[in-house]
C-alpha cells in the first residue's frame, strides 16, 4: 500500500473541529486575521515553522499533525471519500466567509449612506448638511 499524504489544511481543519475551537480565537492565538485561518484550509503543505505555530495554537505536537497527514491508502473509494469530505468542508468554510463578507458590505453600505447624507441616521450621527454651513456663512457676512 502506498502512503497517501493528505493536505495540511484538511488536517488543521479536522483538529479545529475535533477540539471545537472558534476560528476567531485561533486567529488571535496565531496573531493573524480570520481570513488566514480560512486560507490555511486550502493549503496542501506548509513550512515546519508554520506547523509549529499551528501545533502550539491547537495544543498538539507537530508529530501528531504530521502523523495524521500520512495516511495509508486503503482503497481508491476511500481516497475519493476523503477528497469529497475535504471539498465539502471547504464549501462550508466558503459559505461562512461569504456570510461574513455580506455583513461587512451591508455595514459599509450603511456607513456610505450616512456619510452621503442619504440616511435618517445623518442627524443622529452628528452630520450637518451643507445648508447649515451656508446659513452661518451668510449671517457672518451680512452682520460684518
Amino acid at each position: 500500500m502506498n502512503p497517501q499524504i493528505l493536505p495540511i489544511g484538511l488536517i488543521i481543519s479536522q483538529l479545529i473541529e475535533e477540539k471545537r475551537l472558534k476560528k476567531k480565537d485561533l486567529a488571535e492565538r496565531l496573531g493573524k486575521g480570520r481570513q488566514y485561518i480560512y486560507d490555511t484550509f486550502a493549503r496542501k503543505t506548509m513550512t515546519y515553522e508554520e506547523l509549529e505555530n499551528w501545533a502550539n495554537a491547537l495544543n498538539v505536537t507537530v508529530e501528531e499533525i504530521e502523523s495524521r497527514q500520512k495516511q495509508e491508502n486503503v482503497s481508491e473509494q476511500s481516497s475519493l471519500s476523503k477528497d469529497s469530505s475535504y471539498l465539502l468542508l471547504l464549501i462550508e468554510e466558503m459559505k461562512s466567509t461569504i456570510k461574513d463578507l455580506r455583513e461587512t458590505v451591508k455595514s459599509q453600505a450603511h456607513t456610505i449612506e450616512v456619510l452621503a447624507g442619504k440616511s435618517d441616521s445623518v442627524c443622529a450621527a452628528g452630520f450637518v448638511g451643507f445648508g447649515f454651513f451656508l446659513g452661518i456663512y451668510i449671517q457672518i457676512h451680512i452682520h460684518s
